[in-house]
Order: structure tokens, then sequence, then C-alpha cells
């Protein structure tokens, strides 16, 4: 037998291809690898994410990208069984777009020859997601060749490759500002949603939900609202198709929705923050499903609150059945509302964020630049007034923290960890968090129905909170009894600082 030359050699071992094998239940399955970027292990935080695919895990932020978790064993059919957090996750390239295999463990890096790799039989479901099959002589063992793109289908690959290209250069504070928007975010069971505050109408407490006429799935019942029943719409089983889950959860939250047709309102656990970001923050998300790609706006994460889905408030309102149960309720229950409303002198509205320290106070909405949960650290500032709780770092920023009840000469109470906020907002160059018990709502009032109580019946508040006290107001919000909200003057507490 004649000896191979060294060129010979050379040229037999680059045409070699490379393949990486990985093990998904009783499966070993093979990729070519120079479709996968990296392997990494399974991530510790996974944003679980509304209409889930059975095969999709959740979502994940790798250094400022969005990857979807797509679970092989489920899509592949190997049976049912708990992530544990031991698996690893293979970052590939599918349609131009980043996704993540998870596999059980990966096992070794083959060199084998075009000639190694035979076609599927495509006799079983599992065969359409292959390209062929590896067959190993050494030891016998079989490996199925993965066909990425068969895998799963992006709906929104062209948005999102979009997306991609535009560049995430440093903005000034100036440009920041131009392109600032804010949202609220809030938890319907495990899922953490948003959308932006201008999209909202209001937030109010649920008191009690009546039965409604309109009976179907969509619909939990009915609330009433300074004169207009609202239908609340059932939003996890819009979002999962599973429908609402009776739990232990106290103090949930209607947000209400409105366009110029339609008003409807979304049962919540809770809501958690309110956030600011740019366009530059907001993540794309591959989306699996073609019906929905329009529903989500992106993912913004944040330190400190995870990652959090963007939702478009503006393509609920426009589902057909959603459109259907609004009309339906207002040819039964609010024909007299609209015939009078309808006369009524252009509505103007003025929206506040309510919050307690103890009793109910409130700033104009534009005022707050963001909410947060109550951080973990934060660092002292030594010789700074008694109110001065320190200084946070939020993400890059310090924000001087104010004890609020401290601030005012309230009662102190020990402060619950869960509930309590922070509102920051701007006092010129600087950033200002004052601490608050607990977010009660949002609160929408026209401001020709809202009624401004004298300064003959405000003469103790104004003692306490002096020129920082804006108006105390009155306003119907549904219950037996008008409520009172004292607004605050942002301007005058910036100064302080």
């Amino acid at each position: 037998m004649e000896a191979l030359s060294s060129n010979e050699i050379i040229e037999n071992y680059i045409e070699k291809l490379i393949y990486g094998s990985f093990k998904v239940g009783s499966m070993e399955v093979a990729l070519d690898v120079k479709l996968v970027q990296e392997v990494v292990n399974y991530p510790e935080t996974v944003t679980k994410m509304p209409l889930p695919t059975p095969y999709l895990e959740g979502i994940f932020n790798l250094r400022g990208a969005i990857i979807p978790i797509v679970n092989l064993r489920e899509l592949l059919g190997l049976g049912e069984i708990e992530i544990t957090g031991t698996e690893k996750v293979a970052i590939v390239e599918c349609q131009g777009a980043k996704i993540g295999l998870v596999f059980d463990s990966t096992s070794e890096i083959l060199r084998i020859s075009k000639e190694d790799i035979v076609p599927h039989s495509k006799e079983n479901a599992q065969d359409a997601f292959m390209s062929g099959c590896i067959k190993l002589h050494e030891d016998s063992r079989m490996l199925h060749v993965l066909n990425i793109d068969s895998l799963v289908k992006i709906s929104n690959i062209s948005d999102l490759l979009t997306k991609q290209k535009i560049s995430t250069g440093v903005l000034t504070h100036k440009d920041f500002q131009r392109n600032m928007k804010k949202c609220i975010s809030f938890s319907v069971g495990s899922l953490q949603m948003s959308f932006e505050i201008t999209g909202i109408n209001e937030v109010i407490k649920v008191t009690e939900l009546k039965e409604s006429h309109v009976q179907c799935d969509l619909c939990l019942g009915v609330v009433e609202l300074r004169g207009l029943v609202i239908p609340i719409i059932d939003i996890n089983f819009y979002l999962e198709g599973t429908g609402y889950r009776l739990s232990d959860v106290v103090d949930q939250k209607i947000i209400i929705l409105r366009n110029q047709e339609i008003c409807i309102g979304l049962l919540v656990d809770s809501v958690e923050s309110i956030l600011s970001f740019s366009e530059n923050d907001l993540m794309p998300i591959p989306i699996f499903r073609e019906k929905y790609k329009e529903l989500f706006a992106g993912c913004i994460s944040k330190e400190g609150e995870g990652d959090i889905v963007l939702l478009d408030h503006r393509v609920i309102l426009d589902n057909p059945e959603i459109i259907e149960i609004s009309k339906g309720h207002d040819l039964i229950y609010n024909k007299d509302y609209k015939d009078e409303n309808s006369q009524r002198k252009q509505v103007i509205n003025q929206s506040f964020i309510s919050f307690t320290l103890g009793d109910m106070y409130g700033f104009e909405i534009g005022d707050i630049r963001e909410i947060i949960s109550y951080p973990k650290e934060i660092s002292p500032s030594p010789g700074a007034s008694s109110y001065i709780k320190g200084v946070l770092n939020l993400r890059g920023d310090a924000v001087t923290i104010v004890d609020t009840r401290k601030l005012y000469s309230m009662n102190s109470v020990e402060i619950d960890y869960e509930k309590s906020k922070i509102l920051i907002f701007e006092a010129g160059e600087k950033l200002v968090g004052l601490i608050v018990d607990s977010l009660e709502s949002i609160v929408t009032i026209d401001i020709n129905s809202k009624i401004i109580l004298p300064k003959i019946v405000t003469r103790d508040l104004e003692s306490k909170f002096g020129k920082d006290l804006k108006e105390v107001i009155t306003y119907n919000a549904g219950e037996e009894k008008d409520r009172v909200l004292t607004v605050l003057n942002v301007e005058n507490i910036a100064l302080r600082f």
C-alpha cells in the first residue's frame, strides 16, 4: 500500500466535517460546530413568556441578546421531564436569530467525512427535524444530525433582524431624555409583563367583581367605575388559554385600557413598578407564533427588576372578541352613560400615581421618572441630614434615597421589603428617591369634575408639608364613598436637594 504524502494527509484532514454531539434523553444528536456559537450552563433566571408553545421554556438575557430556550425533549417527543438546572444550552443561529437548545449533557467533538452522513428514512415525526444520521463504526453508535432551520419558525424574523442591525451607540443625556418612555410592570402568576404608561388609562384596586350578563370565557365579570360598567378580561386566559386560577393573592389590581371606542379592565395579581426605557433598551424577542407576533413589543432588562416583556396594548384593544365583549356591555349597561357623556364638554384627564404613607398621597404621573422595588443595598451617607437613608447606584446613576416618613416627621414603621417602593424624580442634575410604604394605583381624573378641598379643611396638612403640598382633591373610584388624594409638589421637594 502506497503511503500518503504530507499534502494528501493535510487535504484529507481539512475535508473532514466537525460535529459536536449532545445527549437528549435516550437520543444522541449532532450539530455542525459552525452553527454553534457557544454552550452555556442553564441560566439561573428564565423569564416565562405569555402565549408559550409547549417546547418554549422561556427567555433569558445573554450579554444583551434575548434568547428563547427550546426544550428539545418536548419538541422531539422524547417524554416530559422537569428541568433541573444542570442541563446545557447550546446557542445556535436559526434563520439569522439566536436561539438556545436545551441538552441533558454535551458528549464529544467528532471529525467525520461527508460519506459518514446518511439521509433519514422520514418514518417518524422526529425525522422531520433531522438532516441525516451519522453511524460511528468503531462503537456502533447512531447520531441524529439536527436540522436547525426545521426546528422552529420565527414569525417576526424580519423585524428582529432589522432591530439587531440598529446601532446601540452611547446616548447623550439629552438624547436619552428625548427618547425616554415609561412602562408599568405587572405580574400575572409567574409572568412579568408591562404596558407603556401612555396606553394605560388608570389602575384601580379590586373591590368586587359583579357577575356579567355577557357570558364568555374571556370575561370574569364587571366593575362599575364612576357610572361606567367595565368588563373585566381574564388576561390569563387571553395569554395562555388556561383560564383564571383562584389564588391566595391579596390586593389585586385592575388595569384599565381604553380607546375612543372601547374600555376594558385586565385583572392582574400586582402592579410592580414604573420603569424608564429608551428604544435602545428594548431588546427584540424571537416569536414562534405568527398569530401573536404584533403583541410583543420587546423585552426590557433592568438591574434588580429582571427581564420584563413589553406588550402592545393596542393589539389587545383591537382583538375582535374583546371589541365584541366591550360593545356588548355598552349596549346592556352603558347606553345612558354614553348618551349623557356625549353631550358633555370635552374631557381633559389628569393622571396621578397614588401611594401610601399610612394615608394616601400622590404625584402627577409626569413628575415621576421611575418606580423601583426596595433595593437590597443602600450605601450610607455620613454627615447627611437624618432623613437621608443613603445613596443607591442605579445603573450607574447615583440616587439619593430619602426616608419620607422622617422627612415629614411621621411615625416610623418597619419596612415591608415586598411592598415598599422607591419613587424616583429629577432634582436638577440629581436623582432623588422617596421611600413609600406601597404603590396604590394610577388614578385618572377628569379635571372638570375633580373637587379641590378648600384651605380651611387642609390646614393640618399644610402645617405638615408646607410648600410641598400642591392640592388635596376628592374623586370617585367606583366605591360608595369618594376618596381623598393629597397631591405633593415635586418641584418644591426637589429644591431641598
